[in-house]
């Protein structure tokens, strides 16, 4: 017979805490190693680079189908011809007299100073004459500006690209891009040469953020997959994709002129102190030769794309599972072999990088065969200590166990409290329980009433019952109702334990009775104040019907808002309950001011405003959160302090009050009430809005807004032709002068900018409310016939960039603005009756001045002016 006195810190099982071990020490390891990969730390990026340069040199890439040509100007031929720079007729004998055949000439050496008149016209003039020379512009080594060549020269070519590639943080040139990045219409160097050699460059934007890319031209389609930024892997292209000449030899006559019949030539400088050089995976490599290798690599398809990141991660956790479980049931004497996995891991990689164009990073694999080996050895030594470190148990650790059993209560009895425990109990210790909760006189107590005596743990062994040959007897600790009355739980054993699991499960089934009788306690006690309230809120509504409701919508919204906000469910249970009961004070106004049929005096209004007050003191001494408290008290008060009663500040309030303050002002807002009409949705967002940061929390009204606003709703327009905000009017002159100065300064109406006339398949549906000539709003420049059409650009100005196009019939010239690489307005220059049909489509204006005419039309807003149109997106009004 066993006897407990005092309640005293055990363990588990050392079954169980094999089991803790056996999941923890492997998941948080692995779930570490899904961290790293996931965020894909840089300096674990730039060591996979060393693997990435392997891959780079030793790609097979094919050859090129295109006769391509490299005329190289080294020292050799500076000793023949003369010091750098040369004079320029040199470069107009070499375009006349032997690459007129050519099919495309880039010039990869930048022309800036002027030099003689003549001889740079005549320059120009065999630039012309050949009639597909593409020139090269870079970036300066400070403010990254562009540096272009003469602008004679300019307009004399078919066009110019950008010659750099993209350096990584380790200064290697590893890839190239198709489309400089800050301006989405400048081509590359080798994506202008491709599209003047008579190649269609199309793409199109995946839904896994990857650009589908398309290129038709000799006779042959290629497709490839590049990066969201138009960037792909350069390959070094095999030897015998391109010739190499002697920019000397060529202008001496050593080299045939038939050579050069139908081919794309590049001309370069590598000389001492005027070569252009990147440092590529394979080392220093000629700018120029780097531009043809990417040219080969656009062609050949061959773009290795970065795995997913979520792609990634499941690679690891499989790696590392592999490792974890090769290593936990190999032999020790066979652990050699666990040295086979990193190499395997290096060329699978290495197979999928070349072959199936996936790019897995090398360094977190790895790190995941690496962490999985040690986990499982650390494993192996932990639970081998397990005897050891299984026998004692903190009290504070049984204090945890027994709390995880409390919460909400939803339990009828002790027996379905505990079942869980119970099951838990009879798997690790081998003890079931037999009944959770008997009386000295219950049958299952039947021959040891006289017994068990005032011990808190009775054994009783052969009992010679079935099916359990010894029983535990608990006394359990007389709580609550039951003060009178002594329970126990009764246990059964198949066989004998020893005395310490015995008194384990003795100490967590008495805890666990502990907690569920005051979590009881507890929840009638809440229960309780709850009908209590409830019945106050009743009475409320009876003596006001015509609010009648409104606490409980109030509780709704409140609930709405906290649950949009991402707060704890413990938390939104908290706030609903403020909304339910935040107007519990005017049970305290008279009825004849609560219920007054019409509009409030003064005087009522100051009795009004008492209700926060008399709520608080009606509850404020019952054991209530304090947060909800502050739904009562607070929720009339303004994050500005020009609320009541005490014009608390926003740093001042709790989330719950400025929750409570935005359903109580929303519910108020859209009801009928004795005093005015139900405002309409457009009309209430509206109010929020405005008094955002000065009524409301400007966070949680940004959420809510965004959670209750129509598709259409814009800040300060009603939606339904009543006007819109004066701010909004404001910025649209604003906007319309801007663009009035912008097309007065540009001169457009002198024909200085060669222009294409609009494509008469567009629309010109002035009632469209989503496009503007069938370019939706949000549609990049990139994605439209603009970027190749290459329209006049005249204005540049930080983030906005404006374009011209000649127009057809009534109307003159056309300007698009992008704004941020996206369409964000449109100008139409016409005539007076264009002007007056589109007025006649668009109906009745909103606003008037001297100068112009707004209208409203959902998405956009339209300024008619003197001969002038112009539709404005509404999201370009606030920025």
């Amino acid at each position: 017979m066993l006897n407990m006195r005092e309640m005293i810190g055990m363990d588990n099982s050392m079954h169980k805490n094999k089991k803790m071990i056996f999941f923890l020490f492997p998941v948080l390891p692995c779930l570490i190693l899904v961290i790293i990969t996931f965020l894909r730390i840089p300096i674990i990026e730039q060591m996979e680079n060393v693997f990435l340069d392997g891959y780079i040199s030793h790609m097979d890439v094919p050859s090129s189908k295109e006769k391509i040509i490299l005329i190289v100007g080294s020292d050799r031929s500076i000793e023949k011809i003369g010091s750098w720079p040369w004079s320029r007729e040199q470069h107009a004998r070499l375009l006349e007299e032997y690459l007129m055949e050519a099919k495309t000439v880039g010039m990869d050496i930048l022309f800036l100073d002027e030099t003689d008149p003549e001889i740079d016209a005549r320059f120009a003039a065999a630039i012309r004459k050949h009639g597909n020379v593409i020139l090269a512009y870079a970036e300066a080594e400070e403010g990254k500006k562009a540096i272009h060549s003469l602008n004679s020269l300019l307009e004399a070519a078919t066009g110019e690209g950008f010659t750099n590639g993209i350096p990584d943080a380790d200064q290697k040139v590893r890839r190239y891009r198709l489309i400089r990045e800050e301006a989405l219409i400048s081509p590359s160097f080798a994506t202008a040469i491709l599209m003047a050699s008579g190649y269609n460059i199309g793409w199109g934007f995946n839904g896994n953020g990857t650009v589908d890319l398309t290129i038709e031209g000799n006779g042959e389609t290629y497709h490839s997959v590049l990066a969201e930024d138009f960037s792909f892997f350069r390959f070094p292209a095999p030897r015998d994709s391109f010739q190499i000449y002697e920019y000397a030899d060529v202008m001496e006559g050593k080299v045939p002129k038939e050579v050069f019949e139908d081919a794309i030539v590049f001309v370069v400088m590598n000389a001492a102190g005027a070569a252009d050089v990147v440092t590529a995976a394979e080392g220093l490599v000629l700018g120029v030769q780097y531009n043809i290798d990417s040219m080969v690599t656009l062609l050949a398809g061959r773009n290795p794309l970065r795995a997913g990141r979520l792609v990634e991660c499941l690679y690891v956790i499989a790696l590392y599972t592999v490792a974890y479980l090769s290593s936990h049931y190999t032999k020790k004497r066979r652990y050699w072999f666990l040295a086979v996995l990193p190499v395997a891991v290096i060329l699978l990689n290495r197979f999928m990088f070349m072959k199936l164009l996936i790019w897995m990073g090398v360094l977190p694999a790895l790190l995941a065969v690496a962490v999985g080996y040690l986990s499982s050895l650390l494993v192996r030594l932990i639970t081998s200590q397990g005897k050891i470190t299984a026998q004692t148990m903190s009290i504070d650790a049984l204090y945890r166990l027994g709390n995880s059993f409390t919460g909400e209560m939803k339990y009828r009895s002790f027996a379905e409290y505990i079942e869980d425990l119970g099951q838990k109990i009879k798997v690790t210790y081998e003890i079931e329980i037999i009944k959770a909760e008997a009386l000295p006189e219950d049958e299952e107590m039947d021959g040891y009433k006289g017994n068990i005596g005032a011990d808190m743990l009775t054994v009783a062994y052969h009992t010679g019952k079935e099916p359990f040959k010894h029983k535990i007897f608990l006394r359990l600790p007389v709580m609550g109702k039951e003060k009178s009355q002594t329970r126990y739980t009764v246990m059964g054993m198949k066989r004998r334990h020893d005395e310490m699991s015995i008194k384990a499960v003795g100490t967590m089934i008495a805890n666990a009775y502990i907690y569920f009788n005051a979590s009881r306690e507890a929840a009638e006690r809440t229960q309780f104040l709850y009908e209590l309230i409830q019945c106050m809120i009743a009475a409320i509504d009876a003596k006001d019907p015509i609010t009648s409701g409104h606490s409980q919508r109030v509780a709704e919204i409140s609930e709405f808002i906290a649950e949009s906000l991402g707060l704890p469910a413990e938390q939104v249970e908290q706030i609903k309950f403020a909304g339910t009961i935040h107007d519990l004070g005017k049970i305290g106004i008279p009825d004849n001011v609560l219920s007054k049929p019409g509009p409030y005096s003064e005087e009522d209004v100051r009795i009004m405003k008492e209700h926060p007050v008399k709520g608080y003191s009606i509850v404020g001494h019952m054991d209530l959160e304090p947060e909800i408290l502050d739904g009562i008290l607070y929720h009339h008060e303004r994050i500005d302090g020009k609320g009541y009663p005490y014009g608390k500040t926003g740093d001042e309030l709790s989330v719950t009050a400025k929750i409570v303050k935005i359903a109580d002002v929303y519910d108020a807002l859209i009801s009928e009430r004795q005093y005015k009409k139900a405002w309409p949705l457009n009309r209430v967002l509206n109010l929020f809005y405005e008094n955002s940061g000065t009524e409301f929390d400007k966070d949680i009204t940004k959420v809510f807004l965004d959670k209750i606003k129509p598709e259409n709703w814009q800040p300060g327009g009603t939606g339904s032709g009543e006007g819109v905000g004066g701010h909004d009017i404001s910025r649209c002159l604003e906007i319309y002068q801007e663009f009035l100065a912008i097309f007065h300064k540009s001169n457009i109406e002198k024909d200085q900018f060669v222009l294409q006339p609009v494509n008469s398949g567009w629309g010109t549906d002035f009632t469209c409310k989503n496009s503007f000539f069938d370019i939706s709003w949000y549609e990049g420049t990139m994605e439209t016939d603009l970027l190749m059409k290459r329209p006049a650009v005249i204005h540049v100005e930080k983030d906005e960039m404006f374009f011209a196009l000649k127009g057809m019939g009534e109307i003159e010239y056309i300007i698009y603005c992008f704004f941020k690489g996206y369409l964000a307005a449109g100008y139409v220059i016409g005539s007076q009756s264009m002007v007056e049909e589109v007025q006649g489509y668009l109906g009745e204006a909103i606003a008037r001045t001297a100068d112009c005419i707004i209208y409203d039309k959902g998405k956009m807003n339209v300024i008619c002016g003197e001969n002038t149109v112009m539709y404005l997106m509404k999201s370009i009004l606030e920025r």
